[in-house]
């Protein structure tokens, strides 16, 4: 049998509202032949809507580009960069994405460090 969702005005069939969720308990019941023609008339949306993710679950994609960045070693001066962004941007966001943007920050210090040594026993090789 379908129902008319008393919220969100929409034809359904079930307990629940697929387009809004609420219960359809206490929901007009129409006709099968009414029913059929609002059915056929109703444009075709997805049955389960899409939501934004929750607050809390936002990503910082600074913090982890700048960790990928900096992992891939020729790009350690560029996930430097983003790594610097991206803890600045977990600071506004309540931490999320801080341990991506100090292991960018840690691996891009010690890409330095060693081209630095490798660079410095290259050239005292040399001498």
């Amino acid at each position: 049998m379908a129902c008319l969702c008393k919220y969100c005005a929409r034809l359904n069939t079930g307990s629940r509202c697929l387009f809004c969720g609420s219960a359809l308990s206490g929901s007009v019941v129409r006709e099968r032949t009414a029913v059929a023609e609002a059915v056929a008339e109703e444009p075709i949306v997805s049955a389960v809507p899409s939501a934004p993710a929750p607050a809390g679950e936002q990503k910082n994609p600074m913090a982890i580009a700048g960790f990928v960045l900096s992992v891939t070693g020729y790009f350690f001066w560029l996930g430097c960069i983003f790594s610097f962004i991206g803890l600045a941007q977990s600071k506004r966001r309540g931490g999320k994405g801080k341990g991506f943007a100090i292991a960018g920050i840690v691996i891009s210090a010690i890409t330095v460090i060693s081209l630095s040594l490798l660079f410095a026993f290259v050239l005292l090789r040399r001498v």
